[in-house]
């Protein structure tokens, strides 16, 4: 099981996912920080981009903050490093 720390930015144009030096994620998504749209957005943005289950990510802290922590069930440590390896630099 992998933890991975994401900074969301709600109500974007379009949405991306970029690797961050620190380790941390840059997620945009397009749907509105209310009632836990952005958060949901962010989850299947994760599950989509890691090619793993939705069901398989989950919030474990952060709900009403822009700096959330996921729980990657299905996937260890090393994969989720290997994965993120794929995914673009933030310029």
């Amino acid at each position: 099981m992998a933890q991975l720390a994401v900074r969301v930015t709600p109500r974007g144009r379009t949405e991306a996912l970029r690797a961050l030096d620190d380790g941390t994620l840059s997620v945009v998504v397009t749907r509105p920080a209310v009632g836990g749209e952005a958060t949901e957005a962010t989850r299947r943005l994760l599950a989509k981009a890691l090619d793993v289950p939705q069901s398989t990510v989950q919030l474990t802290s952060g709900a009403r903050s822009r700096l959330k922590r996921f729980e990657i069930s299905s996937l260890d440590d090393g994969e989720l490093g290997r994965r993120l390896r794929r995914l673009p630099a933030a310029r």
